[in-house]
C-alpha cells in the first residue's frame, strides 16, 4: 500500500514538470518576438502559480506517505499527517503566490525588456534592423505630421 502513495506523489511530480516544460515548448515556438512578448506578458505568472500549485500537492502527497506503513488505522496520526499535509501544501503554494505577485514581476520586466529590445530582422531583406532613439521617433513623427498637413492642403 505504501507504493502506491509514493507513486501518487511521483505522478503528481511528473505532472508538474510536464506543465513547465508544456509553457516552455509553447513560448519557444513563437517566431514572433511580439507574439512572444504578449504571451509570456499574459500567461507566464499564471502559469508559474500554477505549477507551483502542483508542487505544493505533491509535497502534500509525500507528507502524508510518512509512516503509512505503521500508521493504517483511522487514529490521530492519521489526522495528524492530514493536518502536516494540508498546512504545509498552503504554506508552499501562498509563499510561491506571494512572490510571484509581488517579486516576481521584477523578474519578468527584466525578461520582457530584453525580448522587447532584441534586434528584430527585416522580413522584406533578412538584414538586421535598429531601434530608433527617442529623438528620431520624434524626428519622423515630426516629418510624418508636416507631411500629411502639406497633403490635406
Amino acid at each position: 500500500m505504501e507504493r502506491c502513495h509514493v507513486h501518487s506523489s511521483h505522478f503528481v511530480g511528473c505532472i508538474n514538470s510536464s506543465g513547465l516544460l508544456l509553457y516552455h515548448l509553447k513560448v519557444s515556438l513563437f517566431k514572433d518576438p511580439k507574439k512572444k512578448f504578449d504571451y509570456i506578458n499574459a500567461n507566464e505568472i499564471r502559469w508559474y502559480k500554477r505549477v507551483f500549485f502542483f508542487i505544493g500537492l505533491t509535497i502534500a502527497c509525500a507528507i502524508n506517505m510518512y509512516g503509512y506503513g505503521r500508521f493504517t488505522e483511522l487514529d490521530l496520526m492519521f489526522f495528524v499527517r492530514l493536518f502536516l499535509s494540508i498546512a504545509f501544501a498552503t504554506l508552499i503554494s501562498y509563499v510561491a503566490t506571494l512572490i510571484l505577485q509581488y517579486y516576481y514581476p521584477t523578474k519578468l520586466n527584466f525578461k520582457l525588456r530584453k525580448l522587447r529590445y532584441s534586434p528584430r530582422i527585416n522580413p522584406k531583406n533578412g538584414h538586421k534592423m535598429r531601434l530608433l532613439s527617442e529623438d528620431e521617433i520624434f524626428f519622423l513623427l515630426t516629418m510624418m505630421c508636416g507631411w500629411m498637413n502639406r497633403q490635406a492642403m
